[in-house]
């Protein structure tokens, strides 16, 4: 299947998901989102992810989502050997760690469905933060690596990769109900699309789905 992306004025979302199976031939395991117009960057933005997932049990070492060039800068989320979700961003023309967190909970890797919000607020890289959210509560507020040198955005028309990221490969699971928003959501929303679901908090704030569709590659065998 292709999952539509709708651009919207303030906010970008794509709705329903996909099984990755984290084949050998990496085009025949990811979603690959075009970002022509680097709406996905996130120097000097905000960025809030969103998306629930289920992992295969124990699965670890996995890349979530990127948008990342090797060497050159960008971000990446994945699911670590502890079962936390980690989102790390890169230096300038390296791949030296600019900044890091991950959540509080560990061991989401048991095979269940969660929901996490990531908040990441780089409208001053030198005093950049990122937060999440799991199931809507608050976790992992505390910065795990101090911003280090200067940040930098992938490759200009570096696309967005649902299912794989350079640092953690590919990822086993199920993915659905993705939304990438550039504006901060407050505590209470992050629990409310938890408690609602995506679509549904979509539909009660329209404001949220404007804008023209794009669209996303599927890659993903089967």
């Amino acid at each position: 299947t292709v999952d539509t992306l709708t651009a919207a004025d303030n906010r970008r979302a794509f709705k329903g998901g996909v099984y990755l199976d984290g084949a050998a031939g990496l085009t025949e395991s990811i979603i690959t989102i075009l970002d022509e117009s680097n709406n996905f960057t996130l120097n000097e933005k905000i960025l809030v992810f969103n998306f629930n997932f289920t992992g295969s049990n124990n699965v670890s070492n996995e890349g979530l989502f990127s948008k990342r060039s090797a060497n050159v800068g960008g971000y990446e989320c994945a699911l670590n050997a502890q079962g936390e979700i980690v989102f790390i961003t890169f230096k300038t023309g390296s791949n030296d760690v600019f900044l890091s967190n991950k959540t509080a909970i560990s061991g989401l890797n048991d095979g269940k469905t969660y929901n996490i919000t990531i908040v990441a607020d780089f409208t001053n890289p030198s005093n950049a933060e990122i937060v999440f959210y799991v199931n809507g509560v608050l976790s992992g507020t505390t910065v795990t690596v101090a911003p280090n040198g200067t940040y930098g955005d992938a490759s200009l028309n570096e696309n967005l990769s649902l299912g794989y990221t350079v640092g953690f490969g590919k990822f086993t699971g199920t993915l659905y109900d993705v939304a990438i928003l550039n504006t901060a959501l407050t505590s209470t929303q992050a629990s409310e699309i938890y408690r609602d679901g995506l679509q549904p908090w979509l539909a009660a704030n329209p404001e949220y789905r404007k804008g023209e569709d794009r669209y996303a590659s599927d890659y993903s065998a089967g």
